[in-house]
């Protein structure tokens, strides 16, 4: 196993990888931050294209055994100060470990939808992304259709935020949403607070559908609600509405409760 030491930021190499970080996620190239999601990505997708080392971590002895892999041909070390440089950090935070990757592609969608799934219109926060592909993973949903008007899924934050929930899920991004609505077989269930939504808990969902949330500020466009068979709202007290990503988790489990309750 060959390494290969970056000293300096004018190195072919570091340049290349500056770039990356320029368009991260954006592209067909995808970065993978830190020993966590970099041993998910190995046990979901196998070896990377490229592997970027803090050389202060060298002898981290799981880095150790990923670099030992004799099949991986492309190592790079980098300074500390090098790694902070390339993922724009100050102060002594790091990452130990980096992995350049192909970006992965979802599974062909074919002209119908029979399975649970998410669409996303207008969430522009990347943490309420990531967080909601999150709690997508924890339910057990596999599809997740986002707008182009979304954060990027495959950015660093929205990557942070879902902690490997991308590796179990596949992501359409830049989805024409009428497309997706039109080719679904199931129920698409809206969430909104507009006068005549449905509480969610005096509901019974159906077993199958597809669920939209949209945009912070705004929610739902009302052209998508007027798409949706059936609209649901989640009563509360004091405050006018809920996060985007605390109103998902809310009626994706409730979803799931109520298919466990008549399914037993």
């Amino acid at each position: 196993m060959k390494m290969k030491l970056i000293t300096s930021k004018e190195n072919k190499e570091f340049k290349y990888l500056s770039k990356l970080y320029k368009y991260f996620g954006k592209k067909d190239k995808v970065i993978i931050e830190g020993l966590r999601l970099c041993s998910l990505w190995l046990d979901n997708y196998g070896l990377p294209e490229k592997i970027i080392i803090n050389n202060d971590h060298i002898h981290n002895q799981q880095i150790t055994n990923i670099i030992n892999n004799k099949n991986i041909k492309n190592i790079l070390l980098i300074n500390n100060q090098l790694m902070n440089i390339l993922i724009n950090s100050k102060g002594t935070y790091n990452k130990d470990i980096i992995f350049i990757v192909n970006k992965p592609k979802p599974e062909f969608l074919g002209n119908r939808i029979d399975d649970n799934c998410v669409i996303l219109e207008n969430i522009q926060d990347p943490g309420n992304v990531g967080n909601i592909i999150r709690t997508c993973a924890a339910v057990g949903i596999k599809k997740i259709f986002l707008n182009d008007k979304c954060a990027t899924p495959w950015s660093s934050k929205v990557l942070k935020s879902s902690q490997g929930a991308h590796f179990f899920i596949d992501i359409y991004e830049n989805s024409d949403l009428n497309n997706i609505i039109n080719i679904l077989n199931i129920p698409l269930i809206s969430t909104s607070l507009i006068k005549n939504s449905m509480n969610l808990y005096d509901t019974k969902l159906p077993k199958i559908c597809a669920w939209l949330f949209g945009n912070e500020g705004n929610g739902i466009s009302h052209e998508m609600n007027l798409k949706a068979n059936l609209i649901i709202s989640i009563k509360h007290n004091n405050i006018d509405s809920l996060n985007v990503t605390s109103a998902a988790a809310i009626c994706l489990f409730e979803h799931r409760r109520q298919f466990y309750l008549y399914n037993k």
